[in-house]
């Protein structure tokens, strides 16, 4: 796991970026079947939003990693949300 700091906003917002796991991994190392992922954290007030990222191909786009089930005959959501309070 790595760790940075970036501001890049003339606010002077502080932008933190923590990466892990498949998200930076070379193409040589890549295994059929399992995709790159991501989770990007979004906080606002006391709720924490996670939403899910995937790419599946070498040279793909990232798109919504939707695995979220949320009940029968509901399509499943690229994110989820924690309260914090």
């Amino acid at each position: 796991m790595s760790s940075s700091r970036c501001d890049m906003s003339p606010g002077g917002r502080r932008l933190e970026l923590v990466s892990a796991g498949t998200f930076g991994a070379p193409a040589r190392q890549w295994v059929p079947g399992y995709p790159l992922q991501y989770n990007l954290l979004l906080f606002s007030g006391g709720t924490m939003t996670v939403e899910t990222r995937c790419r599946e191909e070498v040279n793909g786009a990232w798109r919504h990693d939707a695995r979220w089930l949320q009940g029968t005959s509901r399509d499943p959501l690229p994110r989820y949300q924690i309260r914090l309070e």
